[in-house]
């Protein structure tokens, strides 16, 4: 009886609601459907820039500006590392 108790409370102006947000929902799922393949995309056209921006020093064999290149990145790799470590600690915390 406790199913039909809970049936009885989904009235129709409360079911127009529910299907409301399950349509928004489902609208921001898409949204960010959308940005992860942005995201995605611009990682790979960083990743191949990469490749030939270090490829470009090794056929020039400019070592120092390879070295160069990678210590100007330094604080952008530390920036990743913390916020990955904080989620990390968040998750394992059982936050969020």
């Amino acid at each position: 009886m406790a199913n039909l108790r809970h049936i009885a409370t989904f009235d129709p102006p409360t079911v127009l609601r529910l299907i409301s947000l399950l349509k928004e929902q489902e609208a921001e799922i898409g949204r960010l459907r959308g940005q992860v393949g942005v995201q995605e995309a611009l990682c790979d056209s960083n990743y191949l820039a990469g490749l030939k921006r270090g490829w470009n020093y090794c056929v020039a064999a400019d070592h120092a500006g390879y070295a160069a290149s990678i210590r100007s990145r330094e604080g952008t790799i530390a920036a990743i590392r913390a916020a990955r470590s904080a989620f990390t600690a968040q998750r394992e915390g059982g936050e969020g």
